[in-house]
């Protein structure tokens, strides 16, 4: 049941991301590399949970590998931040 709970836990981030994505109707490319800012932070902070160690340090690699780009870039991470200003200022 440990390993449940810590499934749901870890992925509970990720299906909050994709339902954020997928309800935009407008989005850009800064709107993704902050939410899968926010899931890496989201993963990071979980609490330990062995069982679910190896989920959570593969999502983050994975995660790592396929946006590498994105977290390097610094026009990218200007955008992202530029991004999240306006959204903290103005809101959604």
């Amino acid at each position: 049941m440990s390993f449940l709970k810590g499934f749901v836990q870890a992925m509970k981030p990720i299906a909050a991301a994709m339902e954020f994505l997928q309800s935009e109707k407008e989005w850009f490319v800064e709107h993704v590399v902050s939410t899968i800012m926010g899931i890496k932070r989201k993963l990071r902070g979980l609490g330990i949970n062995e069982s679910t160690m190896p989920l959570r340090q593969s999502i983050l690699t994975g995660l790592h590998t396929r946006f590498r780009v994105a977290f390097t870039d610094d026009e990218y991470n200007i955008a992202s931040v530029i991004n999240l200003s306006v959204v903290s200022l103005y809101g959604r």
